[in-house]
């Protein structure tokens, strides 16, 4: 599979990429399915694995995804998640022996702020002055080469996290229409929902749209289910202890944490049984494995 710039793809993305904004993943898929004979490029297969999910073809998708991701520089946190290979994508820091897992909506963009100033005190930084990623088996965290590193992740209930997309995202940011290319309605969805067709229509919203599928993807298929694998987790309310327990480690004085913070004047409805579905569906692993951390 190849990588890299090519006009040739590049046409062959915009046209198929249109084609689904037109509605019409089928033709799209198609299309990439037939390029790919002549093309085996890594963004062409995301592409039409992203058609696939929108025609609900999960695995077919997934297949696709796993092959493509062995052959970029810099996998997306969401492809990582999505291969459901028992990978996940860490910040990596040699120097100061440390690895962490990114959630969304767990105070990432604190924690990562946390991270850039370790890399740069350390010299872990990368070019852009933040810390770099590697996708890694998490069978091999233990008792190898990262047996003395801090290995970490902070974790969030799966609601919560699903409701702040809502609020963050989708509300405020109104990426829904932006990826839809500014429709209202698009695959059958609306772009701007209220929180309850929103909820109700999780997982539909998964499939058709990346960014919800990045936001709100199990906590098991971002980290893994093997809670060992890791020396510290940390709930949303432990962020102080997180920063203390990474100065400990490191040896290095870290600024206080800010955490940014949705406008409270955006609040989703209070939860019904449509939450509870997702409890007790796709949510339920989280809440078997990490649910004491949850606060």
């Amino acid at each position: 599979m190849h990588r890299g710039k090519s006009i040739e793809v590049q046409k062959i993305f915009s046209e198929a990429r249109n084609l689904i904004l037109e509605e019409n993943p089928a033709k799209a898929e198609r299309m990439l399915a037939e390029a790919s004979r002549k093309n085996d490029h890594a963004a062409l297969a995301r592409l039409r694995a992203s058609a696939l999910l929108m025609m609900g073809e999960v695995e077919k998708a997934r297949s696709l995804i796993r092959k493509a991701i062995t052959h970029v520089w810099a996998p997306l946190p969401a492809d990582v998640s999505f291969a459901a290979d028992g990978h996940s994508l860490f910040y990596r820091l040699p120097l100061l022996r440390i690895l962490y897992i990114h959630v969304p909506k767990c105070a990432s963009s604190t924690v990562k702020n946390i991270i850039y100033d370790c890399a740069r005190k350390s010299g872990d930084a990368d070019h852009s002055g933040k810390a770099p990623t590697q996708r890694l088996n998490r069978n091999d965290l233990v008792g190898g080469a990262y047996a003395s590193w801090m290995r970490f992740l902070v974790v969030r209930d799966p609601i919560e996290r699903m409701r702040s997309f809502w609020r963050s995202n989708i509300v405020i940011k109104n990426e829904l229409s932006r990826d839809a290319g500014g429709q209202s309605i698009f695959l059958g969805l609306p772009t701007q929902p209220d929180y309850r067709v929103f909820a109700e229509n999780l997982v539909r919203y998964q499939q058709v749209f990346r960014c919800v599928m990045r936001h709100t993807a199990p906590l098991v298929d971002i980290a893994g289910g093997n809670t060992a694998l890791f020396t510290h987790i940390y709930g949303l309310g432990d962020l102080d202890r997180l920063r203390s327990d990474i100065e400990s480690h490191c040896g290095i004085a870290l600024p206080p944490s800010h955490r940014n913070m949705t406008p409270s004047s955006v609040q989703p409805p209070p939860g019904g049984a449509y939450e509870d579905n997702l409890r007790h569906t796709l949510f339920r692993t989280d809440y078997e494995i990490y649910g004491s951390w949850f606060s």
